[in-house]
């Protein structure tokens, strides 16, 4: 396993942008396997490359609960909170053939987007596992499509403002198969 921090360079201070730094770590992940923990903090980043690998992204803590006052991810109690500075289209895509994680994270975007998802699957995700994840004021938490075998489980949404809380959709010629 390895460090979004010491490894990657992130910096979890809610102001640096850390595109880079998940763009490696994502590459990493796509060409290993491997698993990267990403310590308590806030990391904004303004572009996300899409998931691959048979590994993933774990985070410190919970990853609910991220807005239970109201004073806003500064004042998360979930440990790792992912914002992100694009208001419109996917941040995180999981595009696995095989067994992806993503654990213990809260997603909390910058500005309102218009479109999107948070967390989406891509057409021949399988059996991708999403954990103790906190979506706030998301326009669309977690879209699973064309997937096969997904799971999510201990997820929290606060305030969704778009179509859907989770959706389950087919694309062409492809179907949400089993997931849960």
């Amino acid at each position: 396993m390895k460090n979004l921090i010491s490894d990657f360079g992130a910096v979890g201070d809610d102001s640096t942008d850390n595109s880079s730094a998940f763009g490696a770590a994502i590459g990493w992940i796509n060409s290993t396997g491997g698993f990267v923990e990403c310590p308590s903090g806030i990391y904004r980043a303004s572009a996300c490359p899409s998931v691959t690998g048979a590994g993933g992204l774990i985070g410190e803590g919970s990853g609910t609960n991220a807005n239970v006052s109201g004073a806003g991810p500064a004042g998360s109690p979930c440990g790792t909170v992912f914002r992100h500075t694009k208001n419109a289209g996917d941040f995180l895509t999981v595009a696995s053939p095989n067994k992806a994680l993503i654990r213990n994270i809260a997603f909390w975007p910058v500005e309102f987007k218009t479109s999107g998802a948070e967390l989406a699957t891509a057409q021949g995700a399988w059996r991708c596992n999403f954990e103790r994840l906190s979506f706030n004021y998301c326009y669309q938490p977690l879209r699973f499509t064309s997937a096969n075998q997904c799971t999510a489980r201990g997820i929290d949404i606060f305030a969704p403002f778009g179509p859907s809380g989770i959706l389950l959709k087919g694309a062409a010629g492809g179907v949400a198969n089993l997931c849960q």
